[in-house]
């Protein structure tokens, strides 16, 4: 059985979403994300994963300033929408955006706060840094209730055999979500606000910080969604009214996300992508590109190295994730003789990269749907958790293999016109609609 179907049970069996209800707050659905994410990546990637998510020293000399003047503009900017951001895209003057949010931005145009999560940067809009880092630093410490705990360590041990979740780790994760309601509590409370579009993720802490205030919440899809990406799957048994914070509504991609899945909110609606909807206007270079994450890059560079050898006269296209941009220098010194290795963090898009590839190797990524949806080949490397994505035969460009010596293989294959639907053009009169203030 499957993790995500031993969690499911586990839940359900053990009654893990009533664990809260007494003080108002749903703990299980709090901390349940960090608890699966335990159990589904090996421990020496987990730790790459952790240790890649907290602040360098030299953050902090641009947090506290954009903090600062987080709080002095906040009150200038007029309406009562707030979006917020993860702008990970440059546009053409080199200015970041963040691409799923950008169409709801450009239509309620002066009436919103733009708060953006990537500290100081130059942006393709007027915005500001959304600060709840800095209010975490400052924020009094409050204790998890140990027997709220116990519950959770008792169903772990029961179901999944061994505890890997701490009490201190679930004590982090509580206070982080307290810190965070109150901060967004005191913006939407100040604010007015009525409308929120998230595309970072899906935040528990903003989702009850609406509840609280009336706020509508619009979750934009930002990466792929499948079964068991625990953060949008829930057992059957679980909806939008039992004691879990989930968005009132799901942007997506187009009509194929989610199905199979239990997603809790009152309304999955397809607003498309302005992206990959057919192949782009770009002769090919016959690179092979291989798309890197936090998770899979220490498989993936020994991979390319060995592939940049066994291949000489094929360009190697070595993107690395933007939560690996830091380690862009330690990748570089690793590939220092492979001549044919390129290593890129933003400065070519990825719908460009590609378009100019004749291959994409992935682990997992949700470039996989977006590299088939311009008829790419697509080989999917058998490593740690790579069965999340791979579904034999049913896309005729998609391919797996287990070595570097598989991959010459794959290459001659030829190409198949396949329809995928995963990304469907923007649907502006949704768009519309639901930036209007009347929308329910």
């Amino acid at each position: 059985m499957e993790l995500i179907n031993i969690f499911h049970e586990m839940e359900i069996d053990e009654k893990l979403f009533y664990i809260g209800d007494d003080i108002g707050l749903p703990v299980w659905d709090i901390i349940r994300y960090n608890v699966y994410v335990r159990y589904y990546y090996p421990k020496k990637e987990r730790d790459i994963y952790s240790s890649n998510s907290k602040l360098l020293f030299s953050d902090y000399g641009i947090l506290i300033p954009d903090t600062i003047n987080f709080m002095l503009k906040m009150f200038l900017v007029k309406g009562d929408n707030i979006v917020l951001t993860n702008s990970r895209y440059y546009n053409l003057n080199r200015k970041r955006y963040d691409k799923n949010a950008l169409p709801i931005i450009s239509e309620l145009g002066n009436n919103c706060l733009i708060l953006e999560s990537i500290i100081g940067r130059k942006y393709a809009y007027k915005c500001l840094y959304d600060s709840y880092l800095f209010f975490r630093k400052i924020r009094c410490s409050v204790m998890l209730p140990y027997a709220y705990y116990v519950k959770v360590e008792q169903a772990l041990e029961k179901y999944l055999k061994v505890n890997l979740f701490s009490y201190s780790e679930a004590n982090k994760i509580y206070n982080n979500f307290i810190s965070d309601f109150k901060y967004y509590n005191f913006i939407f409370k100040s604010k007015k606000t009525k409308k929120v579009f998230i595309a970072t993720g899906n935040p528990k802490a903003i989702i009850l910080a609406a509840k609280r205030n009336n706020v509508k919440t619009f979750l934009l899809q930002h990466a792929m969604i499948e079964f068991d990406c625990v953060e949008y799957s829930f057992p059957e048994e679980i909806s939008l009214n039992d004691n879990i914070l989930f968005s009132d509504y799901l942007l997506v991609f187009g009509k194929n996300w989610c199905k199979g899945i239990n997603v809790p909110v009152k309304k999955i609606l397809s607003i498309g992508q302005n992206m990959s909807c057919g192949m782009l206007s770009v002769i090919s270079d016959n690179s092979v590109l291989i798309i890197s994450t936090i998770i899979h890059g220490g498989e993936l560079k020994i991979l390319t190295k060995e592939l940049s050898v066994l291949l000489p006269q094929i360009k190697f296209v070595y993107k690395l994730h933007p939560n690996e941009y830091k380690l862009y220098d330690d990748y570089v010194s690793y590939f220092k003789d492979n001549n044919n290795v390129s290593v890129l963090t933003d400065q070519v898009s990825i719908d460009k990269l590609i378009a100019l590839s004749q291959l994409v190797i992935l682990i997992i990524s949700s470039v996989l749907y977006e590299a088939l949806s311009q008829n790419k080949k697509v080989a999917v490397y058998k490593k740690l958790n790579y069965s999340k994505l791979f579904r034999s035969g049913e896309y005729k460009n998609l391919y797996s293999f287990d070595s570097a010596y598989e991959v010459k293989q794959i290459i001659s294959e030829p190409y198949f016109v396949d329809e995928i639907d995963f990304y469907q053009p923007l649907n502006y009169n949704l768009i519309r609609e639901l930036c209007k203030n009347n929308f329910n």
